[in-house]
């Protein structure tokens, strides 16, 4: 009869260690749902501001400042372009965990720098 326990006693061990983890996996897993779904409603919102923002920024160019609608293209196409570029530097230095760029464009603190 011992020994008998003692063979079912491990699975019966396994088993109930597998419940739990489970039961742990099934808990975290409907967290992340949760998380993802309001990530997924705060994206929404953000793009429907950005949006309503672009409608803006357009309006004030063309109404109040009196911009032409080919410049104004023009400077959306520029504006697009510059994103897309530092997203995609952005996702490089993630990709290889590289230190973000200082900017280069404050050449009168590097000249200060080697004469001190």
């Amino acid at each position: 009869m011992k020994g008998r326990k003692n063979k079912s006693s491990p699975a019966n061990m396994y088993s109930a260690r597998l419940d739990n983890d489970l039961q742990y996996l099934r808990k975290h897993l409907d967290k992340l749902w949760e998380f993802a779904s309001d990530a997924s409603g705060r994206l929404h919102d953000l793009e429907v501001h950005a949006d309503l923002m672009q409608r803006l920024v357009v309006a004030l160019a063309l109404e109040k400042i009196g911009t032409n609608l080919h410049e104004l293209r023009r400077l959306i196409r520029q504006a697009e372009k510059e994103a897309i570029a530092d997203s995609e530097v952005f996702q490089l230095e993630e990709l290889f965990k590289m230190p973000p760029r200082k900017p280069s464009h404050n050449k009168l603190s590097k000249k200060k720098r080697r004469k001190g």
